[in-house]
């Protein structure tokens, strides 16, 4: 259950309402109609109830996550790699039931899902997508990286995109302590390899 209280979408505060226009009517809800967003009581799903709380950071946050999402620089691939490295890391469960999906859905085989799941370095053949992974996986475990990992980043993806990964694992790191935090749940019927961590 979660431990935030939930915000009924037909009983919103004028910002409140504001912020779920926006994220309804923005990239995310491209195809998708306002239930898609609910969960069974009538609340917004994944951290959305909580940037509810506050929207005026949740009008901030949508927007460098939109961004990242669906207006980066960074390959798709290598986006969701790095996103699903962020959320096991933190054992983010509705974060990565929601990037895994994405992700599998982008192509990711899921081996390789599999893999970053389990903490176990996946097989994968392309250098930009290894380098990803190398990178996100030494900034996740030490906070940093070390200069040959820099390097090679930046020869990879460039110092342009290179900040965009960076901003792209503190914003993910931010929505899942957001999860965490509050124990947002799945919805029903929904599983992830984190499931014995409890709640």
């Amino acid at each position: 259950m979660s431990r935030l209280t939930p915000l009924l979408h037909d009983r919103l505060e004028p910002e409140q309402r504001a912020l779920l226009e926006t994220i309804i009517g923005g990239k995310r809800g491209d195809g998708r109609d306002l239930e898609g967003f609910l969960d069974a009581r009538g609340a917004m799903r994944g951290p959305f109830n909580a940037l509810l709380h506050r929207p005026d950071l949740g009008h901030t946050l949508l927007r460098v996550g939109e961004q990242l999402r669906f207006e980066g620089r960074l390959p798709t691939l290598c986006r969701e790699i790095a996103i699903l490295v962020v959320a096991a890391h933190f054992r983010a469960r509705y974060e990565w039931w929601a990037h895994a999906r994405i992700a599998h859905g982008e192509g990711l085989p899921q081996s390789v899902i599999d893999a970053i799941a389990a903490g176990a370095d996946p097989a994968l053949d392309k250098d930009d997508e290894r380098t990803v992974y190398a990178y996100t996986t030494e900034m996740m475990e030490l906070g940093r990286v070390s200069e040959r990992t820099h390097q090679s980043a930046a020869a990879v993806f460039g110092e342009a995109v290179l900040v965009e990964l960076v901003v792209l694992l503190g914003y993910y790191a931010t929505i899942s302590l957001l999860l965490n935090a509050f124990q947002v749940v799945l919805p029903p019927g929904q599983s992830t390899p984190f499931d014995d961590d409890g709640e």
